[in-house]
């Protein structure tokens, strides 16, 4: 039996001192729909996300009010 080998690729984008981008929500919100449909994780200070996800999202929007 034939072994596949399945490469995974992680995309990540490491963020420090986000707020200032989060300032400009516009921007912060094209960055994360960006994010969400190339499957790009967001790591910062607080914790990694997955903007692809419903709840890691909602988190990331409120990112933007801080």
């Amino acid at each position: 039996m034939p072994q596949q080998l399945t490469a995974w690729w992680l995309k990540l984008v490491l963020g420090l001192e986000v707020s200032q981008l989060a300032r400009n929500s516009s921007d912060w919100h094209h960055l994360l729909e960006i994010r969400a449909l190339t499957h790009t994780l967001i790591l910062d200070e607080e914790g990694l996300y997955d903007p692809s996800t419903f709840n890691d999202r909602l988190l990331l929007g409120r990112e933007a009010g801080r």
